[in-house]
Protein backbone atom coordinates (compact mmCIF):
# COMPACT_ATOMS: atom_id res chain seq x y z
CA UNK A 1 0.00 0.00 0.00
CA UNK A 2 2.77 2.55 0.70
CA UNK A 3 4.52 1.99 -2.34
CA UNK A 4 1.73 2.05 -4.47
CA UNK A 5 0.69 5.35 -2.66
CA UNK A 6 4.34 6.83 -3.56
CA UNK A 7 3.60 6.36 -7.30
CA UNK A 8 0.32 7.92 -7.21
CA UNK A 9 1.59 10.76 -5.14
CA UNK A 10 4.52 11.13 -7.92
CA UNK A 11 1.91 10.99 -10.77
CA UNK A 12 -0.20 13.67 -9.04
CA UNK A 13 2.23 15.71 -7.55
CA UNK A 14 4.89 15.87 -10.45
CA UNK A 15 2.35 17.61 -13.18
CA UNK A 16 0.94 20.11 -9.93
CA UNK A 17 4.82 21.28 -9.19
CA UNK A 18 5.31 21.70 -12.85
CA UNK A 19 2.28 23.40 -13.61
CA UNK A 20 2.49 25.67 -10.53
CA UNK A 21 6.80 25.97 -11.62
CA UNK A 22 5.40 27.60 -14.76
CA UNK A 23 5.79 30.61 -15.64
CA UNK A 24 2.51 32.81 -16.43
CA UNK A 25 3.06 35.56 -18.68
CA UNK A 26 0.27 38.00 -19.70
CA UNK A 27 2.04 39.51 -22.60
CA UNK A 28 1.52 35.87 -24.39
CA UNK A 29 -2.09 37.29 -24.56
CA UNK A 30 -1.75 40.06 -26.28
CA UNK A 31 -1.90 40.29 -30.08
CA UNK A 32 1.80 39.37 -31.75
CA UNK A 33 0.88 41.65 -34.62
CA UNK A 34 0.33 45.41 -34.55
CA UNK A 35 -2.79 47.61 -35.57
CA UNK A 36 -2.55 51.19 -36.17
CA UNK A 37 -5.09 53.40 -35.15
CA UNK A 38 -6.48 55.42 -38.17
CA UNK A 39 -9.67 58.14 -37.00
CA UNK A 40 -11.03 60.69 -39.63
CA UNK A 41 -12.13 64.56 -38.50
CA UNK A 42 -13.47 67.17 -39.99
CA UNK A 43 -11.11 69.70 -41.69
CA UNK A 44 -13.22 72.81 -40.55
CA UNK A 45 -14.06 71.51 -37.09
CA UNK A 46 -10.60 69.54 -36.23
CA UNK A 47 -11.81 68.57 -32.89
CA UNK A 48 -14.88 66.86 -34.29
CA UNK A 49 -14.83 63.26 -35.77
CA UNK A 50 -15.93 62.88 -39.30
CA UNK A 51 -18.46 59.52 -38.97
CA UNK A 52 -19.00 57.90 -42.41
CA UNK A 53 -22.81 58.75 -42.80
CA UNK A 54 -22.83 56.05 -45.95
CA UNK A 55 -22.45 52.81 -46.50
CA UNK A 56 -18.99 51.82 -47.14
CA UNK A 57 -16.45 49.38 -47.27
CA UNK A 58 -12.64 49.48 -46.23
CA UNK A 59 -10.52 46.66 -47.98
CA UNK A 60 -6.55 45.21 -46.99
CA UNK A 61 -4.69 45.60 -50.52
CA UNK A 62 -2.05 43.02 -51.09
CA UNK A 63 -0.14 42.71 -54.72
CA UNK A 64 -3.19 44.57 -55.67
CA UNK A 65 -5.37 41.98 -54.97
CA UNK A 66 -8.27 42.83 -52.17
CA UNK A 67 -7.09 40.27 -49.74
CA UNK A 68 -9.53 40.90 -46.61
CA UNK A 69 -12.35 43.20 -45.77
CA UNK A 70 -11.82 45.24 -42.33
CA UNK A 71 -14.79 47.13 -42.36
CA UNK A 72 -18.12 46.32 -44.37
CA UNK A 73 -21.27 48.64 -44.30
CA UNK A 74 -20.74 50.51 -41.74
CA UNK A 75 -22.13 53.93 -40.94
CA UNK A 76 -21.05 56.37 -38.28
CA UNK A 77 -17.35 54.74 -37.89
CA UNK A 78 -14.58 57.11 -37.51
CA UNK A 79 -11.67 55.17 -36.30
CA UNK A 80 -10.43 52.02 -37.51
CA UNK A 81 -8.05 49.68 -36.34
CA UNK A 82 -6.01 48.24 -39.68
CA UNK A 83 -2.98 45.71 -39.42
CA UNK A 84 -0.33 47.18 -40.57
CA UNK A 85 1.39 44.15 -43.29
CA UNK A 86 4.32 42.66 -41.58
CA UNK A 87 6.00 41.17 -44.71
CA UNK A 88 6.58 44.39 -46.49
CA UNK A 89 7.26 48.14 -45.66
CA UNK A 90 4.08 49.70 -47.07
CA UNK A 91 -0.21 48.92 -46.02
CA UNK A 92 -2.68 49.60 -48.34
CA UNK A 93 -6.09 50.00 -47.59
CA UNK A 94 -8.67 50.74 -50.34
CA UNK A 95 -11.50 52.58 -49.23
CA UNK A 96 -14.97 52.60 -51.51
CA UNK A 97 -17.93 54.82 -50.32
CA UNK A 98 -19.97 57.64 -52.50
CA UNK A 99 -18.00 60.11 -51.91
CA UNK A 100 -14.10 58.48 -52.14
CA UNK A 101 -12.35 55.92 -53.87
CA UNK A 102 -8.83 55.84 -53.12
CA UNK A 103 -6.21 53.69 -51.46
CA UNK A 104 -4.79 54.90 -48.58
CA UNK A 105 -0.87 54.10 -48.36
CA UNK A 106 1.23 53.61 -45.18
CA UNK A 107 4.64 53.69 -45.32
CA UNK A 108 6.63 51.84 -42.18
CA UNK A 109 9.44 49.98 -40.73
CA UNK A 110 8.39 47.09 -39.50
CA UNK A 111 10.87 45.52 -36.49
CA UNK A 112 10.69 42.67 -33.83
CA UNK A 113 10.45 43.39 -30.00
CA UNK A 114 11.46 40.23 -27.39
CA UNK A 115 8.46 39.82 -25.47
CA UNK A 116 9.20 36.62 -23.51
CA UNK A 117 10.85 32.46 -24.17
CA UNK A 118 7.29 31.47 -23.74
CA UNK A 119 5.69 33.58 -26.35
CA UNK A 120 8.63 35.10 -28.96
CA UNK A 121 8.79 37.94 -30.58
CA UNK A 122 5.72 40.38 -31.80
CA UNK A 123 6.29 42.80 -34.73
CA UNK A 124 6.32 46.71 -34.04
CA UNK A 125 6.20 49.16 -36.89
CA UNK A 126 7.71 52.83 -36.84
CA UNK A 127 4.95 54.92 -39.16
CA UNK A 128 7.35 56.74 -41.79
CA UNK A 129 4.31 58.18 -44.01
CA UNK A 130 0.56 58.03 -45.26
CA UNK A 131 -0.71 59.06 -48.36
CA UNK A 132 -3.67 58.66 -50.98
CA UNK A 133 -3.05 56.83 -53.78
CA UNK A 134 -4.22 59.38 -56.04
CA UNK A 135 -2.47 62.12 -54.75
CA UNK A 136 -5.30 63.03 -53.32
CA UNK A 137 -4.62 66.63 -51.36
CA UNK A 138 -7.92 68.11 -50.28
CA UNK A 139 -7.63 66.08 -47.28
CA UNK A 140 -4.97 66.72 -45.12
CA UNK A 141 -2.78 63.84 -43.20
CA UNK A 142 -1.09 63.51 -39.51
CA UNK A 143 1.26 60.96 -38.00
CA UNK A 144 0.18 61.69 -34.51
CA UNK A 145 2.15 58.53 -33.16
CA UNK A 146 4.86 57.19 -35.37
CA UNK A 147 5.35 53.82 -32.85
CA UNK A 148 3.10 51.30 -33.60
CA UNK A 149 3.19 48.92 -30.36
CA UNK A 150 0.23 47.45 -29.73
CA UNK A 151 -1.47 49.94 -27.39
CA UNK A 152 -5.13 50.05 -27.78
CA UNK A 153 -5.59 53.16 -26.68
CA UNK A 154 -2.88 54.94 -29.13
CA UNK A 155 -4.05 56.69 -31.99
CA UNK A 156 -1.49 56.91 -34.85
CA UNK A 157 -3.12 58.87 -37.79
CA UNK A 158 -5.65 61.25 -38.40
CA UNK A 159 -7.12 62.28 -41.52
CA UNK A 160 -8.82 65.57 -41.87
CA UNK A 161 -11.79 65.35 -44.34
CA UNK A 162 -14.66 67.91 -45.60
Amino acid sequence: MGRLFKYVFLLVAFPLCLLFASCDNDACKEDMYTSMSLTLYHRTVPSQYFPLVDTFSLYRVKDGKLIATDYTDTAGVYTFKLALDPSSSKSRYFLNSPYLHDTIIVSHVNAYEFVSAECGARIVSYIDTVYFASGRVEDSISITNHFVNGAYDAQNVKIYME
